[in-house]
């Protein structure tokens, strides 16, 4: 895929899409997504790691789910699409936090 975007600018995108697209009615949109870090590996792949940062403890708990299956669908279905996108291996890390 050919694209003048940045690879963080993508990966923070597509995460964005992933959350919406699993919350859509749950959640107000006041949550955020902020980059930590998107960067090559030696072994060709990529690591991503985002900040899901949450307005209060009860969105916190929506988003993370039961015993973090909500959180982990929005990981593999963005993972995947980057690996797909990417052609290579791709390492997502996501963290929820409440904002202050």
């Amino acid at each position: 895929m050919s694209t003048d975007r940045s690879a963080e600018d993508l990966a923070l995108e597509i995460v964005r899409e992933k959350i919406f697209q699993r919350f859509y009615d749950e959640l107000p949109y006041e949550l955020t997504v902020v980059p930590v870090s998107c960067k090559s590996l030696r072994d060709g792949s990529m690591r991503v790691e985002h900040i899901i940062v949450v307005p209060h403890e009860g969105v916190k708990k929506i988003v993370v789910g039961s015993h973090g299956a909500a959180l982990k669908h929005v990981g593999t279905s963005a993972r995947m699409e980057l690996q797909r996108m990417w052609g290579h291996k791709v390492h997502l890390i996501l963290t929820v936090k409440v904002g202050k």
